[in-house]
Order: structure tokens, then sequence, then C-alpha cells
């Protein structure tokens, strides 16, 4: 009789769990260069700004006055 509780993991348990890990480092590897690529390019999209006399913008977004509201 098998017992229903065995104390190790069957080898498809072992590779679902090696393939969770992998895509676990790989979506933090993704999302770690992403947010480089994000910081380059608005650093030089800041750079070409001042370098054209534009003066730097506090925030990208727009905020409306709330006694504007209709």
């Amino acid at each position: 009789m098998t017992d229903p509780c065995p104390d190790t993991l069957s080898p498809d348990e072992i590779w679902l769990l090696i393939g969770f890990a992998i895509g676990s480092l790989g979506t933090i590897a993704f999302h770690l260069t992403w947010g480089r690529i994000e910081v380059r390019r608005r650093n030089a999209a800041r750079r070409l700004a001042s370098d054209a006399g534009a003066t730097p913008a506090a925030s990208t977004t727009k905020h409306r006055d709330s006694s504007c509201q209709n």
C-alpha cells in the first residue's frame, strides 16, 4: 500500500518548483531592467529639455483646480 502523505517530492513536483523559481527570477529581472530603462529614458528627456533651454517641470501629471470642476 502506498503512503498517502509521502515525505519526498515526486520528480514532476520538483520540476514544477524549479519552473516557478526560474519564472519568478525572470519576472524580477525583467522589472528591474525595465525600471532602469525608464529612468534612463526620463533622464535623457530631461537632459534634452534642459539643453533646449526649457525649465524642468515639477510634475508630469496635470492637476485640475478643484474650484473649476463642474
